[in-house]
């Protein structure tokens, strides 16, 4: 598995000194590591050295474990060993870290009617090849793959918590989803070793435990771009953030822009340069709100945020001209 960090026009600067001076009883701690093709760091405090670093070491080999199972890059990882099977109408038993994805993709889907889909994977492996050959998908290429996509193609047997694909030829693809996932089981380490107050930054993408010791969160920094007059710092904790665009990941083929970012519906990169910041309430949902709000676009990606009443910041650039819309939540923050 693979994740590219990402920094847009609208961004999160972390400030990890507390608000108030910790106490003399807890240390702070950062480690970090590459994995998943990006740069996971993480920030805690903890009663001393062995202690913190026997935490880091448990929480990194959590990330392995998770990108062996979860990876669509690993050909042997469980996510592809499911892949292998569709179209064989068998139900295959998967592993609870899975399990739990595959639910959590599934409810994203209802929710964003198909904005979001893991099956998409055929489409995504196309435009891989086509942002290294420069060159777009053919329509008959389009075509095939287009019937393997469609999350009701995904059906569940809750009991022997196993999947069946029901096409064949399908490919999952958890891009949009495992790394935020991946930072809430990172969470779910630190916390089982009485670690509490905790930052976890996966590629730009972030995780906040609890506060700092005697502080009231971690300060996070909100600026639209470097001569913004929006310049607020907001104090948070137990929530993430995430953010998604084609700030940087794009490529340009026949003189159109093309964001890495794959619409499902058609197996392009989005045209529309387009970024989006999410808070949520636990690593998983930010992940995946974040991309599907840059499918989405504006009108109806603010329409969900506002249904389901979740900050987010959505920004389109038309030529010289930068549209910024805040969702009601994300207005409240601010204000």
């Amino acid at each position: 598995m693979r994740f590219h960090q990402l920094f847009f026009v609208i961004h999160f600067l972390v400030n990890l000194s507390p608000l108030i001076a910790h106490s003399q009883s807890l240390k702070k701690f950062e480690f970090s590591t590459f994995k998943m093709g990006t740069t996971f760091r993480l920030v805690f405090y903890a009663k001393d050295s062995s202690q913190a670093n026997l935490v880091a070491k448990k929480a990194f080999r959590r990330i392995d474990d998770l990108n062996e199972k979860l990876s669509d890059y690993h050909n042997e990882s469980e996510l592809n060993k499911l892949s292998q099977s569709s179209g064989t109408n068998t139900f295959v038993p998967v592993s609870d870290d899975l399990w739990k994805v595959i639910i959590v993709s599934l409810e994203a889907s209802k929710k964003s009617k198909g904005a979001f889909d893991i099956t998409a994977g055929r489409y995504v492996k196309l435009w891989r090849r086509a942002k290294r050959k420069n060159e777009l998908p053919s329509a008959k290429e389009l075509e095939d793959a287009k019937k393997a996509v469609g999350y009701d193609k995904i059906v569940l047997d809750q009991k022997s918590q196993s999947v069946k694909l029901i096409a064949s030829k399908m490919k999952l693809d958890l891009g949009g989803i495992a790394k935020g996932y991946t930072l809430d089981e990172i969470l779910k380490v630190l916390r089982g070793e009485g670690i509490n107050s905790a930052l976890i930054d996966g590629g730009g993408d972030i995780l906040l435990g609890d506060a700092p010791p005697e502080a009231n969160g971690w300060k996070i920094n909100i600026a639209k771009d470097s001569s913004s007059t929006l310049n607020k710092t907001l104090v948070l904790s137990n929530i993430s953030i995430a953010s998604s665009g084609d700030l940087y990941n794009f490529v340009e083929i026949n003189d159109v822009r093309y964001s890495h970012i794959v619409n499902p519906k058609t197996g392009l990169g989005l045209t529309n340069q387009i970024t989006s910041t999410i808070i949520a309430k636990d690593g998983i949902s930010a992940d995946y709100l974040a991309s599907t709000l840059c499918i989405l676009g504006i009108k109806d990606g603010l329409k969900l945020a506002n249904k389901h009443d979740f900050p987010a910041i959505i920004q389109v650039k038309q030529g010289n001209n930068t549209i910024i819309c805040q969702s009601k939540r994300f207005k409240k923050l601010i204000n």
